[in-house]
């Protein structure tokens, strides 16, 4: 097996170098049944600045490219060197770091690697090491990259994005006035309005909503996608929502009032207490591949539990978003019934959660030793037996209290949702 089998590629388009784009695409439009894919573009790279158009042909993709006038810059370079021709092959990937950490591993020489605000990256292969051929290798993010991409964008900045859509690629440029909701920039994400989960004691839970409801209306307004079922619920200034679902085939018809912060979280905005359903595809990837995107995964989790600690003592997470044994227990239970990614992600979560919390300084626990013994180290000496024994009863009283308020929530909610 080669070391790129598991990582896509597909042709993006092929690149020509010209003196005039307007004479080569005249050309072009006489003699071959193309069809246009937009307005030529300027496009600033490291390279230089240069002028690009592309068009259909075949159902392939043939971009042209020229540097602007009395700018010469690599595209006149490459032109007096070899003429008019084929400057790159481009290539789109879905791992290129893999990708570029094979080439180099077998000696290819990789140029101009480069990452952009969207997401996007790129590299090139040397034409040295590809027989003449310079060839482009694209990546674009996932949908959740391409959103932590756009949320470390300040303001007032202009984002520059390459998009396909039905393997037509191009180029566009989107002002961000407005960055506090990401998604809003990129429009609805491809979920489904599935409920996956209803919160216990909610809007949602008290108006009847269960798992596996698809919602198709609100207020008689169709939904096709779940963020425009969220926009609709924020914007619903708390007024009672008809909701029109699909319940195993049939419909039904419900009224739900949202309530502000109904999740327990930091968000002060009307909520109902909903998640919606992850549909998940899955992807064989090579061993070292699923090592690194594991890895990746974890330490992601990892600042998002530390991030949700930090939001328990500064209060913009309620305690009551803890989940005790009751709790965890029902969460196993829906995690088996949708299966063995549910429960390993579950086993995952809770593993870090508790290595994570037994980190903190609290007397009894690791963390709590671990400050006793920095304390010790600081002071030289070592403390006293009886202040030892103070310590650990204050973290166990602390504990104990923790877990009584845990314990209460959990029940709280299940009686909640039962009544």
């Amino acid at each position: 097996m080669a070391a790129t089998d598991n990582i896509r590629l597909r042709f993006d388009h092929v690149s020509i170098a010209v003196k005039s784009i307007d004479r080569a695409y005249d050309f072009f439009a006489k003699y071959f049944p193309i069809k246009l894919r937009g307005a030529k573009s300027l496009d600033d790279q490291v390279s230089g600045s240069f002028y690009w158009q592309d068009f259909h042909l075949g159902g392939f993709v043939v971009e042209l490219i020229e540097d602007p006038p009395g700018k010469p810059g690599f595209v006149t370079k490459f032109i007096e060197r070899h003429g008019e021709g084929m400057h790159h092959l481009s290539i789109e990937t879905d791992n290129l770091d893999a990708m570029v950490a094979n080439l180099k591993a077998g000696g290819v020489r990789v140029v101009d690697e480069q990452k952009y605000e969207s997401g996007s990256a790129t590299a090139f292969i040397s034409p040295r090491s590809a027989f003449g051929a310079l060839i482009q290798f694209w990546h674009t993010p996932n949908w959740e990259q391409a959103l932590l991409a756009l949320s470390r964008v300040g303001a007032g900045s202009t984002v520059k994005m390459d998009i396909d859509e039905s393997g037509i690629r191009r180029t566009i440029e989107i002002p961000l006035k407005d960055v506090s909701d990401p998604s809003r920039v990129l429009g609805y994400a491809p979920i489904r309005p599935i409920i996956d989960q209803v919160a216990p004691g909610t809007p949602a839970d008290r108006a009847g909503l269960r798992e596996g409801d698809a919602i198709t209306a609100v207020n008689g307004n169709k939904i096709e996608y779940w963020e425009q079922f969220r926009q609709a619920t924020q914007l619903s200034n708390g007024q009672p929502m008809t909701l029109d679902l699909t319940r195993q085939g049939q419909p039904v018809h419900l009224m739900v009032t949202p309530k502000r912060g109904a999740a327990d979280t930091d968000e002060k905005v009307y909520q109902i207490g909903v998640l919606p359903r992850d549909e998940t595809a899955y992807k064989h990837v090579s061993f070292s591949d699923s090592v690194r995107l594991s890895g990746a995964k974890t330490v992601e989790s990892i600042g998002q539990t530390v991030d949700v600690v930090g939001k328990l003592f500064s209060g913009r997470v309620s305690i009551k978003q803890l989940q005790g044994p009751v709790g965890i227990s029902h969460l196993a239970g829906q995690a088996v019934r949708r299966g063995p990614l549910d429960v390993i992600s579950l086993m995952v979560v809770i593993s870090i959660n508790l290595g994570i919390l037994n980190l903190l300084p609290i007397p009894i626990l690791d963390g709590g030793n671990i400050l006793l013994l920095a304390i010790e180290g600081i002071m030289r000496r070592d403390l006293s037996l009886s202040f030892k024994e103070r310590f650990v009863q204050v973290g166990l009283v602390f504990l104990l209290v923790i877990f009584a308020i845990v314990m209460y929530n959990d029940i709280l909610r299940r009686i909640t949702s039962h009544s």
